[in-house]
């Protein structure tokens, strides 16, 4: 499958800025803003269109929905379990306009997403990989 079609996922899974760590321990790692030339890059490694989906687990401020509205036009939504966080990334998507194509979620992603996560957590892996390879012969970063 190419990497535009597993784009949702990829964006999803690896462009959220969340750590995953073992099963035992079904934790986040605590918020920390990707810089913004980085989350540029990522989206466009990911070569996001209108017509595309983009979902952010553990969206923080919104800055990646918000991006990849604004400057691609995709619709998009972030989920996190910080009530400060999500209102931070409403009123910023009021603010750039975007509002009314982005959706942020009050919602814990281990829980409500868990399910989705495990399903697509093998192709997804695969598909990191390759990106990370990618970044990491890209000089650009």
């Amino acid at each position: 499958m190419s990497m535009r079609k597993l784009a949702p996922v990829i964006l999803g899974i690896a462009l959220s800025s969340i750590a995953i760590f073992s099963a035992a321990q079904q934790s986040l790692a605590p918020y920390v803003p990707s810089p913004r030339r980085v989350i540029e890059r990522m989206l466009e490694l990911a070569q996001v269109r209108s017509k595309d989906v983009v979902y952010d687990l553990g969206c923080g401020d919104g800055r990646i929905v918000i991006t990849a509205t604004k400057k691609y036009g995709a619709h998009a939504g972030g989920v996190d379990i910080d009530p400060e966080q999500i209102k931070e990334s409403q009123a910023d998507a009021k603010a750039a306009g975007v509002e009314k194509l982005v959706t942020f979620k009050l919602e814990d992603a281990m829980k409500g997403e868990r399910e989705k996560l495990e399903q697509s957590r093998s192709s997804a892996r695969k598909q990191l990989d390759t990106l990370i390879q990618k970044l990491s012969l890209d000089k650009k970063l």
